[in-house]
């Protein structure tokens, strides 16, 4: 090691290139036996080392560890430690930098000609080389390669073909269609070939259709401002470049944010969700003749349009499900009220949905199942959402069709009544009111002779509704009196269920609607009014409501029965 450090690092390394040049000129071709050991003491030698069998750094000395890693000289090739070899210089014939040690690198930058720095991006690009490679691209593709250098984003943005595409994609204080006339009508264009013409007319086009779009949309926001008393923010959504586009992905946040009072967001926030296209669910919605016979529909009529159908169909929707909708009321044979609920009627002919738990009661002991003659089963159907349905119906369950698991039961119109009281089960105001407890009924129509044709309510599929969609609640509470109660609510999720030794997924769908005791036994209708459930119970302030497709099997078989379908 003393011997080591005794001469300077560049004298034992002339010293070993002499020695191995000796070495191969005192051989001949006589002895071919000396080459090799040439050869072989040239591979032998410590400088081209591997980093495993040499540990020290070659200039100061200090051992190589986890900490302190060895860095091979790219001109001398021995091996030094970072502190020694901390400077990168492009070696001769090559683009790119390479690390040297501090003993080579005043040699390299003094002998031979200046390496090419920076030669990629000093390059010039000519015109020809430029449009063939990126002829393959499209015109707007071009925006998004030439990003990737400044130079090749410079060279596109000066080109005759390119500029006006630039012009409109990064708009500058200069105006576009100045630019492009100017070019247009320059002595460079009638040079061109017509391929490259058509190209720079298509372009042309292109822009001015962008152009035309954007004034358009502009035009139709101002619409729409106008319409709905808005007026005076038309300035600041045409600073913002908010169009009818940008206002449909906006949300109250984003209006906020820019000044836009509580109020006005929401007739915003009612517009954008008018406007909003709901895919597959478009085609449910009926046309109206006003609207569809006047000829091209603007965003403000398509938004009035909308409105107007929106209130109508939710209008119908409540109308069509509310008289579908029942009143259930379970008395003795002697006419002592015992429970009340709801109902939905499925089937014309008098088939009717309801829970089990309004029927069946180990409380107050009384099982209309099992023992249907000693208990009554009296049925109102909804003819007004302002007066209390009458008793008009007989029902009686049917025991192969009900399911104590599942919490429904199917009940079967076969009988008219005349009650007293005739209609409602409460007595009195509201705020004073008193239970009818004892009833007389009598039955006027039995079930051979009676027909009817009641309004059913479409069944749906549980399956497709999802936590968010909108439910329609529709029954008749305890804290509705005697009229009929409608809940507007949101599915807040669903429930598996073990039924049979199978789960089932969707068994049960749940809502924050909080209702009242009475509803047990109504229909759960989504958005287009089909039915896709039944109320059942409530648990922790969270509404459950047993999926339509669990009842569906039910329902086909008491078809089968009473119908032979």
């Amino acid at each position: 090691m003393a011997d080591w450090k005794s001469g300077p690092p560049t004298r034992n390394r002339q010293a070993s290139v002499g020695s191995v040049s000796s070495s191969m000129y005192s051989c001949n071709n006589d002895d071919p036996l000396g080459l090799q050991n040439t050869f072989s003491s040239t591979s032998s030698d410590e400088r081209w080392a591997t980093f495993q069998s040499r540990d020290t750094c070659y200039q100061c000395g200090e051992k190589f560890s986890v900490w302190k890693r060895s860095h091979r000289c790219r001109n001398c090739g021995w091996s030094f430690c970072k502190s020694c070899s901390n400077h990168r210089v492009a070696l001769n014939g090559q683009t790119h930098k390479s690390r040297v040690c501090d003993l080579c690198f005043p040699k390299v930058l003094l002998v031979g000609p200046a390496p090419p720095a920076n030669s990629f991006f000093k390059a010039f690009v000519p015109r020809g080389v430029f449009a063939g490679m990126l002829s393959y691209l499209n015109f707007v593709d071009l925006c998004v390669v030439s990003m990737c250098c400044r130079h090749w984003y410079k060279r596109a943005s000066l080109d005759m073909l390119w500029r006006p595409l630039y012009a409109h994609t990064f708009p500058m204080a200069e105006s576009p269609d100045a630019t492009f006339q100017r070019h247009i009508h320059g002595i460079e264009f009638d040079s061109l070939p017509w391929k490259k013409k058509f190209e720079l007319r298509w372009i042309a086009q292109r822009t001015a259709q962008l152009t035309a779009e954007k004034k358009k949309s502009f035009a139709a926001m101002a619409d729409l401002l106008a319409s709905l008393n808005l007026d005076k923010y038309t300035p600041l959504f045409e600073q913002e470049e908010i169009d009818i586009e940008a206002l449909c992905m906006m949300n109250a946040g984003h209006l906020r944010d820019l000044g836009i009072p509580a109020g006005p967001r929401m007739k915003l926030m009612n517009a954008v969700a008018l406007l909003a296209t709901d895919g597959p669910d478009d085609d449910d919605w009926e046309h109206d003749d006003e609207y569809s016979s006047a000829g091209p529909v603007t965003p403000v009529a398509q938004y009035i349009s909308r409105r107007n159908h929106m209130k109508q169909y939710k209008a119908s929707l409540v109308r069509r499900v509310q008289q579908s909708t029942v009143r259930i009321a379970v008395l003795t044979s002697d006419g002592r009220l015992l429970n009340v609920g709801s109902g939905i009627i499925v089937h014309e002919r008098g088939l009717v949905a309801t829970a089990l738990h309004c029927l069946v009661s180990d409380q107050f002991e009384f099982d209309c199942i099992r023992n249907p003659a000693e208990f009554m089963i009296l049925v109102a159907p909804t003819v007004s959402a302002s007066d209390p349905p009458a008793w008009k119906y007989r029902a009686s369950a049917l025991p192969q069709c009900c399911e104590e698991e599942l919490d429904f039961a199917l009940l079967w119109i076969d009988g008219e009544v005349m009650s007293d009281p005739p209609c409602g089960l409460y007595i009195g105001d509201v705020t004073e009111r008193s239970i009818a407890s004892t009833w007389v009924v009598r039955t006027t129509v039995e079930s051979e002779s009676l027909e009817v044709k009641l309004p059913a309510v479409p069944i749906g599929n549980s399956n497709n509704v999802e936590p968010g969609d909108e439910m329609w609640m529709f029954g008749y509470p305890s804290s509705g009196h005697n009229t009929i109660t409608v809940h507007h609510a949101i599915c807040s999720g669903t429930d598996s269920q073990v039924f049979n030794g199978q789960e089932v997924g969707k068994a049960m769908l749940r809502t924050a609607a909080q209702l009242d005791n009475g509803f047990s036994g109504g229909a759960a209708v989504d958005r287009r009014g089909l039915l896709v459930g039944i109320i059942s119970f409530s648990v922790l302030r969270q509404d459950r409501v047993r999926s339509i497709n669990m009842i569906k099997g039910a329902i086909e078989l008491a078809k089968s029965e009473r119908l032979g379908v």
